[in-house]
C-alpha cells in the first residue's frame, strides 16, 4: 500500500481538491438536514479567510446543484 505524507494544512485523507472535498462536505450535511427533517440552521465556524470563502463557495454550488 502507497503512502505519502501530508504537507502543511493539507488533510492526510483527503483524495479531491479541497473545494471538491469542501462541496462533498456541504453537501452531506445538507443532505443530513434534510432526511432529519429538524435542522433548520447551518452555521459555518471557520477562523481562515480562505476557508471560510471556500465553505461559503461550497454552500452556494450546494444550494445551485442540489
Amino acid at each position: 500500500m502507497a503512502t505519502r505524507t501530508a504537507r502543511a494544512g493539507e488533510a492526510p485523507w483527503a483524495t479531491a481538491p479541497r473545494e471538491v472535498m469542501a462541496t462533498a462536505l456541504v453537501r452531506a450535511i445538507l443532505d443530513h438536514a434534510r432526511i432529519a427533517n429538524h435542522v433548520r440552521t447551518v452555521t459555518i465556524c471557520e477562523t481562515e479567510p480562505e476557508r471560510l470563502d471556500m465553505a461559503w463557495e461550497a454552500l452556494r454550488r450546494a444550494y445551485t446543484v442540489g
